[in-house]
Parts: C-alpha cells; sequence; structure tokens
C-alpha cells in the first residue's frame, strides 16, 4: 500500500496473525487516520478472540441480542465499544455486521472475480504502450532497466498510489469517516493460506532528511530494510549518482561526501543490487529520481490515471455487481466501503500483469538479491 495523501494501514496484508493459526483469528485494517489514545479504539477492540469469532459469525448471519451476549461474555463492554465504532449496528433486535470484513470465502471469490476485470485493465494500459514507453524514455540513466522504472511509476506511484484517490475522489471507494477515534474506514481479513505471491500491491515509503525511499511489491518476500545509521549516507550516494557514474574520488571531491564512508556503504550497495561498478566507477542499477525527472513521471501518471478514470467508468458497476455475494454486501455494508481492499486485488493483478506481458521487470527475476519487489530513491514529495 502506499504512502499517498493519507495513512493507509494494512496490517491485514504486512501484519502478524493476532493468535495461534489453529484460532480463526482477523486481521485488521484502517484507511484514514486514528488517535491509538482515544476510547473505545478500533485495533484495541479488534485484538480480542471473542470478539474476532463474534464478527466471523455476524459475517454468516446476523445474531440475536442472545446470542451476542453469549458469544461476547468474556469480553465485558466489547458490544458497546462495537456499536459505538460503527463495526456493528443493531436492527430489530438483532446485530448486523457494519463494515467490510472478508472471509476466506470473500478472497477467494475475490480473487476469482477480479482476475478476468485486471487482465482487461492490463491490455487498456497496454493499448498507451507507445505513450507509456515514449515517455519514459526521458529517463537518462545508462543502467538503469526502463522495465524497472515502469514498474515503479505505473504501478506503484499511478496504479495504487494514484488509484487510491483517483477511486476516492470519483466515489468508487470510501476513504474516511468520522469515529470516536479517528476518521477511517476499517477492515478486517479472515487469516488465510491464500499466498500473496504476485500481487504486487504494497509500498513501504521511509524518509530521510528529505530524501525518499520506497520498495514495491508483494508481500510473499521479505523486504530489504538497510540499517537505519546507514540510510542517510547510502541515499545521498544514490542521488548523486543519478548524475552520472563516478568513482570514489570522484564521489568524495565534486560531491561533497566524505570518501571513507563511501567506500564503506559501496560494498552494500553493489550487495543490495542498487550499484554496479566497472573499471573503479560505480553506477545506478536501480531508478534513482530526481526534480530533473518529475516531467516523465508526471507524464507516466497523468496516463495511468486517465486509463484508470476511463476504466472504472466502464467496468465498476458490473464489479459491484458481480460481487454482492460477499459477507459485507450481504450485511447491507455499501460496496464502496470494501473497495480499497477490491483495488488493491485489481491492480495487484494487473501489475502482475504487466510483468507477464513484459512491460514491467519481473521482481522475481534469478539474477535479484532480494525477489518479490523493486526499490526506487527520490528526492522530492512525489506522492501528491
Amino acid at each position: 500500500m502506499g504512502r499517498p495523501l493519507f495513512k493507509l494501514l494494512l496490517l491485514l496484508l504486512a501484519g502478524p496473525p493476532l493468535y495461534s493459526e489453529s484460532e480463526p483469528p482477523l486481521r485488521a485494517s484502517i484507511v484514514g487516520t486514528i488517535n491509538m489514545g482515544k476510547s473505545p479504539n478500533y485495533f484495541r477492540t479488534m485484538s480480542g478472540l471473542p470478539v474476532q469469532k463474534f464478527l466471523l459469525e455476524l459475517a454468516k448471519e446476523p445474531l440475536s441480542e442472545s446470542a451476542a451476549a453469549k458469544a461476547l461474555a468474556d469480553a465485558p463492554g466489547a458490544l458497546k465499544d462495537l456499536l459505538a465504532l460503527g463495526l456493528i449496528r443493531k436492527e430489530e433486535g438483532r446485530y448486523h455486521l457494519n463494515f467490510a470484513l472478508f472471509t476466506v470465502s470473500d478472497q477467494k471469490r475475490i480473487r476469482e472475480t477480479v482476475r478476468p476485470h485486471a487482465e482487461s485493465l492490463a491490455r487498456a494500459l497496454d493499448a498507451r504502450k507507445g505513450e507509456l514507453l515514449g515517455a519514459l524514455a526521458a529517463y537518462d540513466v545508462p543502467g538503469v532497466d526502463r522495465r524497472d522504472l515502469a514498474f515503479i511509476v505505473l504501478g506503484c506511484m499511478s496504479l495504487d498510489w494514484d488509484g487510491l484517490v483517483v477511486t476516492s475522489e470519483q466515489g468508487y471507494r470510501a476513504a474516511t469517516r468520522p469515529r470516536p477515534d479517528g476518521n477511517y474506514v476499517p477492515h478486517a481479513e479472515e487469516s488465510s493460506s491464500l499466498s500473496l505471491r504476485g500481487l504486487y500491491w504494497g509500498s513501504q515509503t521511509s524518509d530521510e532528511n528529505g530524501l525518499w525511499l520506497t520498495n514495491f511489491g508483494d508481500y510473499a518476500c521479505k523486504r530489504l530494510t538497510p540499517p537505519s545509521e546507514f540510510t542517510d549516507p547510502m541515499l545521498r550516494i544514490m542521488m548523486a549518482l543519478r548524475e552520472g557514474s563516478a568513482s570514489l574520488d570522484d564521489l568524495g571531491r565534486s560531491k561533497g561526501l566524505d570518501r571513507s564512508a563511501v567506500a564503506t556503504l559501496m560494498p552494500i550497495l553493489q550487495a543490495y543490487g542498487w550499484v554496479g561498478e566497472e573499471a573503479g566507477r560505480f553506477r545506478l542499477r536501480i531508478p534513482v529520481l530526481s526534480r530533473r525527472d518529475e516531467p516523465m513521471v508526471n507524464n507516466v501518471r497523468a496516463i495511468g490515471r486517465q486509463v484508470m478514470s476511463a476504466w472504472l467508468k466502464q467496468h465498476y458497476s458490473q464489479l459491484q455487481r458481480e460481487l454482492g455475494d460477499l459477507s459485507y454486501s450481504r450485511s447491507g455494508v455499501r460496496f464502496q466501503e470494501g473497495f480499497t481492499m477490491i483495488w488493491h486485488y485489481l491492480f495487484g493483478m494487473t501489475n502482475e500483469r504487466l510483468v507477464a506481458t513484459g512491460l514491467f521487470a519481473d521482481p522475481y527475476d534469478t539474477d535479484r538479491a532480494f525477489k518479490g519487489f523493486l526499490t526506487v530513491v527520490y528526492n522530492w514529495d512525489i506522492h501528491h
């Protein structure tokens, strides 16, 4: 998930199960912002096993007052908190699920339904391939695979970050709603053994003194996290190499970097696959973006926005009809409340398809030191 205009906390994708795999736990998430000091609190309420089991029962059918009291007998106050947070509602003496909860059956249903739609969106993007490649051609760094660049700029910045904005602005996806502990839309997913490999839908971003690092890929892999004490100088080396290949002396003399520190860090950068070396000169092997690349990035993202907007206008209603049997839909919750997760499956599978067609690089290529994700470094707040 990305770092766009709002905080997107997807514990359901990246977080560990709350209980042992022998239990039927839920992994909770929000889209929006939350104040953990407020009470009742979504994450604290959702952490109780009786609450999780109760909500999974509600995903099947509404429960009577007596059944709800029995299910939550070991969780005093939970029923009141669930109602206050808007996670359940009471109608005619029965309790109903009131937010987007995805059971394992729901997840399978989404995967099955979304796959042909993802292929359709991939075809729509591929139809603009000439324009996309033309825009990407403005990136003038030898040694950086343009397919890596396409994966990052179109797959992450456009389909993920911009896609979340487009779907919210155009009313397809609920993004925020005032609650006692914040302004957010909650989600939960039943833990499962379904593979996440190839679902390229998640970004992790950090900011070091105005230099940014983003990893984007699936959540079947283990992400690379540089040691915190080295991150800033590593990113400054990468930005210096954006201007061209350089020796250790060049980096120390003309770029204002400490030569001994550069000499120490360069083997790490090479081991990461970020930098290559030939005859004593170092050059980039991953996308690094400076302000001079902003027009290229904007051009690619503009094409992505155009394609997404047109595609959603044509296909959203059909997708909504086809997924009308999800647990939360049957419970009377608006389709938009769960579209964040559905969109992630949609663009994640679209990215998988664009890897297969060759527009994007394959994060699982055999020559990659770290698999399942790609990395980009940049020096402006590119998320807006």
